[in-house]
């Protein structure tokens, strides 16, 4: 089955099984407009090859956009053993000789996360072009600032992107390629208070997995020094007294 959104993500660790929200957040709100939306995770056991094949079976003539959250992605603006997420070893320093065969052995050097972090997520957009020539390729997360001077992403959204997603479905920022404004929406009408995940089968949740809750967002101070751009919310606005998890 081909869908109107494909939508790659990872883990955030390789020592439990902790799935991150962001994905499956900006998939739920695909489907409340009513377009068609699956959630491929684990990108870190994801090379080319069976990114391929992924590809193959769910990007057709009716996908809008491919997406990739880079949270749980390798920084760029390290070098590339400075890891996040499934690919992190947790080992220490002092036995650096394990943890660089760890990160240079197959399975993790060829990854989709490890290799959009050394920057080759070209040849990725370039095949999902090849399938459909008309689909934007997306990239997002919290890392969205290391590839903002990336050419090949049609599209890069910065901070909290579920409102951005929206806006973008709608129609409403055509012409702009780094979609960027605070997490109300750019008409302030996002109502967080209200926001909630649904997991699909394709999500292949198991019984023994975490699932993401978000309680609140922002900050309510504004220190000065600080750079995160949701300071100086207001608690009501930002916190959740009733916890929304659907599971259809």
């Amino acid at each position: 089955m081909t869908y109107d959104i494909v939508i790659f993500t990872d883990v955030s660790s390789n020592r439990e099984i902790q799935r991150g929200l962001g994905a499956y957040k900006i998939a739920h709100e695909a489907r409340q407009l009513g377009f068609s939306a699956v959630v491929i995770d684990y990108s870190s056991a994801i090379n080319f090859d069976r990114f391929k094949l992924i590809i193959d079976k769910t990007v057709g003539d009716n996908t809008i956009a491919v997406g990739f959250s880079n949270t749980w992605f390798p920084y760029r603006t390290f070098n590339q053993y400075h890891v996040t997420g499934a690919l992190e070893t947790g080992v220490t320093a002092d036995a650096w000789d394990f943890e660089n065969e760890y990160l240079n052995s197959d399975t993790h050097l060829n990854s989709l996360s490890m290799n959009f972090a050394q920057n080759k997520s070209k040849k990725y957009v370039d095949y999902i072009k090849s399938i459909n020539a008309n689909c934007d390729c997306i990239i997002g997360g919290a890392k969205s600032f290391e590839y903002l001077q990336s050419p090949e992403f049609d599209k890069v959204f910065v901070g909290y992107s579920e409102n951005h997603f929206r806006d973008y479905l709608q129609g409403k920022h055509k012409d702009q390629r780094i979609v960027h404004y605070d997490m109300k929406s750019k008409l302030g009408d996002f109502d967080f208070n209200s926001s909630y995940v649904t997991y699909m089968d394709t999500d292949c949740i198991h019984s023994e997995e975490i699932l993401t809750i978000e309680m609140s967002r922002g900050c309510i101070f504004n220190c000065k020094f600080c750079s995160y751009p949701h300071r100086n919310q207001k608690t009501k606005d930002f916190t959740k007294y009733k916890m929304y998890c659907t599971k259809s």
